[in-house]
């Protein structure tokens, strides 16, 4: 900024009115897409919401970090926590996870 009046310009966070990106099965996204299930400290929950197992109350806390960390990043939100079949993730999620994370390892 030349003049100490000049507006900053906004971060490249701010995007008012765009949409969150889609996750794609690309290798950036399934780097990002595992990071971020690394940070919000949601792998071994996500394993048991694939595999149908219980889920315990810190499971769907660590399902509510894993989506706010999404959102933080510009992409949706990997689970729907909302409504009669919650914590439900879609299966094209399922997928992606399960390419991209090595959570699942090949026997």
């Amino acid at each position: 900024m030349e003049n100490p009046t000049d507006i900053p310009e906004p971060s490249s966070n701010y995007r008012p009115g765009e949409p969150l990106r889609e996750w794609e099965d690309t290798r950036p996204a399934g780097i990002d897409l595992a990071l971020t299930i690394q940070g919000a400290q949601a792998g071994e929950a996500l394993v048991r919401l694939i595999n149908g197992e219980e889920l315990s109350k810190d499971d769907i806390i660590a399902f509510g970090r894993l989506n706010a960390m999404a959102v933080q990043l510009w992409y949706e939100p990997l689970i729907n926590l909302l409504g009669p079949n919650s914590p439900w993730m879609p299966p094209q999620f399922i997928e992606l996870v399960r390419k991209h994370t090595g959570l699942f390892r090949q026997q």
